[in-house]
């Protein structure tokens, strides 16, 4: 798991065409490194590990555990820095997937015209990867913490503080635990469906 960008089918064949081009000397060129690792797919579970950032899910369950420590829980400040952390999830995976397509080529071939459209094509796949990668990140992190609870499960069920427990923006409503199961369900068929051709694929 050389890059945290979940490496597709389209992109893997992208570096193959890239990296074995007749008309130049690429592939003696290149380092090989980047011939093992970005030409290849991920595999499901490769893929399936690189989708949440570990450092949103380890520092949302520390919090996780924070809040529900304190009675009654707050509810409000709990949610904002669960939509922060969503937000965050998605802007963090963006940021960790970038990287230049250029970066193991020789100078030389840098600049062949031959070379250029092959770049330019890899460049716009890795993007759009990183794009796709991002939104799953966020979905995957909602279901996650939806799954598990989170401040949802609180919502006007705390002994003894169920005025202290209402959140502001939604005073009626009352969490039932099987809403985390569906959302859960959910969110996995939504990330099935944005990612299956990527990793799924042969």
């Amino acid at each position: 798991m050389a890059t945290p960008r979940v490496i597709t089918r389209t992109e893997a064949e992208a570096w193959k065409k890239l990296l074995s081009n007749k008309d130049t000397d690429i592939k003696a060129a290149v380092d090989s490194k980047v011939l093992r690792t970005e030409a290849t797919q991920d595999d499901m579970l490769t893929a399936l590990a690189k989708y949440i950032p570990a450092t949103v899910i380890i520092g949302y369950t520390l919090l996780d555990a924070l809040f529900k420590s304190l009675m009654p829980p707050p509810l409000d400040v709990w949610i904002g820095f669960f939509v922060v952390m969503l937000v965050g999830a998605g802007i963090l995976t963006y940021r960790i997937t970038q990287t230049d397509p250029e970066r193991g080529l020789p100078e030389a071939t840098r600049n062949d015209e031959v070379i250029h459209p092959l770049i330019e094509n890899l460049e716009a796949i890795i993007n759009h990867q990183r794009l796709k990668q991002s939104v799953v990140a966020v979905i995957a992190f909602a279901g996650y913490v939806l799954a598990i609870g989170g401040p949802f499960a609180f919502f006007n069920n705390c002994p003894g503080f169920e005025d202290a427990c209402k959140i502001t923006l939604m005073p009626d409503f009352v969490w039932q635990g099987y809403y985390g199961a569906l959302c859960l369900v959910l969110a996995t068929l939504v990330v099935g469906i944005i990612v299956a051709k990527d990793i799924l694929a042969d």
